[in-house]
């Protein structure tokens, strides 16, 4: 009987401090079997975990010599990881041009899960055609989770723990380091409608490059009010070193209305030279306007 009493006794505590009732302390001691959650006696709950950033624990360009045209002109890295529990899902690499104006990026996508290891893998983005030969440098690293974690180098960074960050570019070809120009614009779309079929607002943009050819252009814009810019692209048909495009955006049910802002255009070429302006008075000079309209 004393037994039945004591858990009965221990029940009722239970149940109050389930429905946060004050109570006395119990007057009978636990028997052995018999636990309270933290929780349920008045202790803290412990901490959560912290979750751990994917980070690059070592690495090295192994690559020293690449030559454009030539069989596997790819970068051959090695790199050292971890990550917490979600795993690595992809880093990214980007070398960047002796002048500083073109970018060639390789990417390794991990294709069974790991939390941390030794990579060697040579990346699938070959050295382009036109390009400027001589010291290409690795100045960012990406690294990202299977849980969306994400952490970015700087080229500081990545020669602190890189034990070699270039490689040697040798190209017998043409070298094209001169940007297209963009000479003509058009706003095809001053009113875009979000009940239309196809709710887009396009511009139309001639340029002319003076070897490689013309490749992608793009477009800059604004919602009302917004703080940033979304980008969005075209690509040409083929290389041409005089050609026109239209560069699309594409409009969606929802999309704010109003004015919106065009804050700037860019034209690249096949090598990777790029001209970007976001000067409002070059926008203007154009287009003949910096802005266009969408309707409900």
């Amino acid at each position: 009987m004393t037994q039945m009493k004591t858990h009965c006794r221990i029940l009722a505590h239970a149940a109050a401090l389930l429905i946060g009732a004050t109570i006395p302390a119990l007057a009978v001691p636990l028997p052995a079997n018999v636990r309270l959650l933290p929780a349920m006696a008045g202790m803290p709950r412990p901490a959560t975990a912290p979750s751990v950033a994917p980070q690059i624990t070592s690495g090295s360009v192994v690559s020293t010599s690449l030559t454009v045209g030539s069989p596997g002109a790819v970068p051959e890295i090695s790199f050292g990881f971890l990550t917490g529990s979600a795993g690595l899902q992809s880093v990214s690499f980007t070398f960047t041009s002796p002048n500083g104006a073109v970018n060639n990026t390789a990417t390794y996508y991990a294709g069974a899960f790991s939390q941390s290891g030794e990579i060697t893998f040579s990346g699938s983005s070959v050295a382009p055609f036109y390009s400027q030969p001589g010291i290409w440098a690795l100045t960012q690293i990406s690294i990202t989770d299977n849980g969306g974690g994400f952490t970015q180098y700087s080229a500081d960074q990545i020669r602190r723990i890189f034990r070699n960050t270039r490689y040697t570019l040798v190209n017998n070809g043409p070298v094209d380091l001169t940007p297209p120009t963009v000479e003509t614009g058009k706003v095809l779309s001053p009113t875009v409608s979000l009940s239309s079929p196809d709710p887009q607002f396009a511009v139309h943009m001639t340029g002319i490059d003076n070897q490689s050819g013309l490749a992608v252009a793009y477009v800059f814009i604004a919602a009302p009010g917004a703080p940033f810019s979304n980008t969005y692209a075209s690509s040409f048909a083929f290389p041409r070193l005089s050609a026109g495009v239209d560069a699309v955006v594409p409009l969606f049910p929802g999309s704010a209305t109003g004015t919106y802002t065009i804050t700037g255009y860019e034209m690249c070429d096949v090598a990777g030279n790029c001209l970007i302006d976001q000067s409002a008075a070059d926008v203007q000079k154009l287009f003949g306007t910096t802005s266009f309209t969408v309707t409900s």
